[in-house]
């Protein structure tokens, strides 16, 4: 019985025995078919926590996805290469590295915690160190122009970080160290050679990762040493000389598939801590890594480094746009300033046009009016040209007849023929000159308009008038600075010739005709004028004759016409002035008539 139950048992454990072998079988082929997971780091001292985590967290991926990891270590510059060639899916890094190659396609997936840098976006720096006997470096300023040793110049934690904070204190920070010596490949084993330098005195200053003396000397060692600009962080627990950055990051690439990526982020955020107490979590400010690169111009901001358009866009992207916009603006005003230019010239020209047929309609109605005024007078003035003829005419007529008499005698009084003789001529001139005076009103002739002085004409016009009427007549010319108008030289004598006539045929109380001529210049409504004026010595004329003498065909000679006057202020109106009469107060001072003409005179002979 006994035997038989052993027997049962032995082929119950046979078969299980075979399930066993066959199931580990089938696992070792499975594997065997299964794409190992590509991981990599860059090199960290062993034994060390750090890179502890790492393999922890890499067999709890390695079981989750049920696929082999082959886990690398490697110098930056061998892992900067694997990346870019696409020859891992995994890499755990420092938040630098990852910055630097994001156009690599790295995609940080979470950062490590720790127990004594619990701040997953403060947790690394960097600590600038020198020898404890050099007295004479206590601060970064003391370090301008000395010797650096530093392991590489790709180092986040072992030079760029350090760079950076001198940059922020002393820029630029390329020519703030003498020389710099990179005495390895970046790599965490080869950190104890900065340390070298300085105890060998090939350098003055070298830069390590924010710990590495706490994590690796003892305290004799880290007695030779000292850290320079030290800053007070209280999320780690070591001595540095910078700001705090983001700590260990593990990152993708594209080559993991979206199944494996998406376990993988599981597998990191559900770990518990491990037996040092550390874990991922999420850095959300990687802020400071970017302007640390800004600020250096290396990484994605190495362009910034040369002049290109790039950079160039982005150091002045500001001053273009505001240059691009006020260039629009000018653009826009310029267009805007041409189009009304444009606009306000048509206006203009539309203007000037409606002005100068306005002008041309102005000067034909004013034409067509001065025709009919002088039809109207003409019509006038032929009564009065009957009537005024029609006396001296016979006057002539009687003197002939007594003349013809005179000579039928036999006994001829020769006196008195002469005496009849002279009366005939004066009747005749007194004829001869009412046609004159009526053909001129009448007769309108083309006018030349020059610029004379009016002193010149006026001493030439009363030379002239004094000639052809030498009677008892003084006129005197009161000379003063010399004046300009614009006018028509036959126009301005008839007017002389008017007033010097009505100045001579006032009627006054002695024998002796005396008149003055002035010429001044006056002002009225801010435009300036010629002011010409004429003062005979006459009595005074009466209120009745004075409130007339401005009246066509009015006269206060028994044998005038009362056209002088008239022809005057036609004249005056044409140049745009003016004619007025000036009545003295005393017996004697007789009347001035003053003819105004403006300096300054742009209307042109018609």
């Amino acid at each position: 019985m006994v035997s038989g139950v052993s027997a049962e048992v032995s082929i119950t454990m046979f078969r299980i025995l075979l399930v066993l072998v066959f199931s580990l079988f089938q696992s070792l082929s499975n594997a065997g078919e299964q794409t190992p997971l590509r991981a990599g780091a860059t090199y960290i001292n062993y034994p060390n926590d750090t890179l502890r985590h790492f393999e922890h967290s890499l067999k709890l991926i390695e079981r989750e996805l049920g696929r082999p990891v082959i886990f690398s270590l490697y110098s930056i510059e061998k892992l900067e290469k694997a990346v870019k060639e696409g020859s891992l899916d995994l890499v755990f890094t420092g938040a630098g590295f990852v910055k630097r190659l994001q156009s690599s396609g790295l995609r940080m997936l979470a950062t490590s915690v720790s127990p004594e840098k619990s701040n997953p976006n403060r947790s690394t720096g960097t600590a600038i160190v020198t020898l404890k006997s050099r007295t004479d470096l206590n601060t970064l300023a003391d370090l301008k122009g000395k010797r650096l040793a530093a392991v590489s110049k790709d180092s986040f934690q072992g030079y760029q970080i350090g760079m950076g904070e001198i940059n922020r204190q002393y820029p630029p920070a390329k020519s703030f160290f003498s020389k710099t010596k990179f005495v390895g490949l970046g790599d965490g084993l080869q950190m104890d050679l900065v340390l070298r330098a300085l105890e060998n005195n090939e350098a003055d200053v070298g830069f390590l990762s924010a710990c590495y003396l706490e994590n690796n000397l003892s305290e004799k060692e880290r007695e030779k040493f000292k850290v320079v600009n030290k800053t007070k962080q209280e999320d780690i627990p070591c001595e540095v000389s910078t700001t705090l950055f983001p700590n260990w990051t593990v990152s993708s690439l594209p080559s993991l598939e979206h199944e494996s990526l998406r376990k993988i982020t599981s597998v990191l955020f559900n770990m518990q801590a491990d037996s040092n107490g550390r874990y991922w979590s999420v850095s959300a400010d990687y802020r400071p890594v970017d302007e640390l690169f800004k600020s250096l111009k290396i990484g994605p901001y190495e362009y910034l480094d040369r002049w290109t358009f790039q950079r160039a866009w982005a150091e002045y992207k500001v001053y273009v746009i505001a240059l691009l916009l006020i260039l629009l603006g000018i653009f826009g005003h310029s267009v805007r300033t041409e189009i009304l230019i444009r606009k306000r010239t048509l206006e203009l020209e539309t203007a000037f046009k409606q002005q100068r047929k306005t002008e041309y309609e102005k000067q034909k109605a004013q034409s067509s009016l001065e025709k009919i005024m002088r039809l109207g007078i003409v019509g006038q003035m032929s009564t009065i040209f009957a009537h005024e003829l029609k006396q001296p005419l016979n006057n002539i007529q009687c003197y002939i007849t007594g003349t013809q008499r005179l000579l039928e005698e036999k006994n001829k009084n020769f006196l008195l023929i002469h005496h009849a003789l002279d009366k005939i001529a004066q009747q005749s001139q007194q004829c001869a000159e009412v046609v004159d005076r009526v053909r001129s009103f009448a007769k309108k002739r083309q006018k030349s308009i020059v610029r004379v002085n009016v002193y010149d004409l006026l001493e030439k016009e009363i030379k002239e008038y004094e000639k052809l009427y030498p009677e008892d007549t003084d006129i005197t010319l009161i000379k003063g600075s010399a004046i300009f108008v614009l006018l028509d030289r036959l126009d301005f004598k008839m007017v002389l010739f008017n007033l010097f006539r009505n100045a001579e045929q006032a009627e006054r109380t002695t024998k002796h005709i005396k008149i003055e001529v002035l010429a001044s210049v006056t002002k009225k409504n801010n435009h300036s004028f010629c002011s010409i004026s004429v003062k005979d010595n006459g009595r005074r004329i009466s209120d009745d004759a004075y409130e007339k003498i401005s009246e066509p065909l009015f006269s206060t000679k028994e044998d005038g016409l009362g056209l002088g006057v008239q022809l005057i202020i036609n004249t005056m109106e044409y140049y745009g002035g003016s004619l007025s009469f000036v009545r003295s107060e005393n017996s004697g001072d007789g009347l001035t008539a003053i003819v105004e003409l403006p300096l300054e005179n742009k209307k042109n002979a018609s």
